[in-house]
């Protein structure tokens, strides 16, 4: 049986904690991130990836950044 408040609770860490974050010292603004973002939660601002509200923790941009400039945190 599913522990539904459990579940919730949960949820509401996993958002608070495993919010992607960019490393601007290592983003080159190659854009794979903003290519593979299923949700398109991800856009290059002066050649620096920047992750918006959108995302979904999926991490898919975090194994197909080549520099590691991401990381859900």
């Amino acid at each position: 049986m599913i522990n539904w408040v459990s579940v919730q609770v949960f949820e509401k860490r996993r958002v608070f904690f495993l919010k992607a974050a960019v490393d601007k010292e290592k983003c080159t603004g190659c854009g794979q991130c903003v290519d593979i973002c299923a949700v398109e939660a991800i856009q290059l601002v002066d050649d620096i990836a920047v992750v918006s509200d959108e995302c979904i923790e999926c991490g898919a941009c975090v194994d197909e950044c080549p520099n590691g400039a991401i990381s859900l945190d």
